[in-house]
């Protein structure tokens, strides 16, 4: 046994859907789009970029310094010496890391060229 025949579907629904009026007249807009460039500074924008990014940076380091001797402090009044080479190790590995970051992010702020 087989299934029956579909029966045609009708003309009006094989046509496509019209999209909106407003829709079209926006593709079709001789208007430039988006976000105007020109009227960007993207010279006080960068040197705004490097400002916050060297900041964040040099406050990483300090925190995860600071963050160190206080968690060192911790274990040791709870006289969990167990821990404190693993929690060195793990020190040890991010410290390079974190000073290179800084030192590229302030060498390139305080090299910058001058506005």
């Amino acid at each position: 046994m087989s299934n029956p025949p579909l029966p045609p579907a009708p003309e009006a629904d094989l046509a496509p859907e019209q999209p909106p009026e407003r829709v079209v007249r926006h593709i079709h807009s001789s208007e430039p789009q988006g976000l105007p460039l020109a009227s960007l500074d993207l010279k006080v924008h960068e040197a705004k970029t490097a400002r916050t990014l060297t900041f964040v940076v040099v406050s990483m380091l300090g925190l995860s310094i600071l963050l160190q001797y206080v968690l060192m402090g911790i274990l040791t009044v709870y006289n969990k010496t167990e821990a404190i080479p693993t929690f060195e190790h793990l020190f040890n590995a991010v410290l390079p890391v974190l000073a290179g970051l800084t030192g590229s992010a302030v060498t390139y702020y305080l090299t910058k060229e001058k506005r």
